[in-house]
């Protein structure tokens, strides 16, 4: 006799699913995030200075002319903190 039911070959085929084999959880990868510190003043003000002098894109060679200031900071978050500076 046939089971009635949940039998996955009474369903559609996109509605079928595949055995689970073995599947086995594995807990997220212990990559800390970093956490959001807001921008100084000078901070801001040495952005505006070091694009002027290297030309925007040039968030590495901004970084390395002033190491003090930028150190807690990625290009990647220089080149978003001038963005949403011109925004206003």
């Amino acid at each position: 006799q046939w089971d009635s039911g949940d039998s996955d070959s009474e369903r559609p085929p996109h509605q079928r699913r595949l055995p689970n084999y073995e599947r086995k959880m594995r807990p997220p990868p212990a990559v800390p995030y970093k956490t959001r510190k807001k921008w100084t003043e000078i901070q801001e003000r040495t952005l505006i200075e070091g694009v002027d002098k290297y030309g925007r894109g040039n968030w590495k060679d901004i970084k390395i002319a002033y190491p003090d200031v930028f150190q807690d900071r990625s290009t990647v978050d220089m080149k978003d903190k001038f963005r949403n500076l011109g925004r206003h």
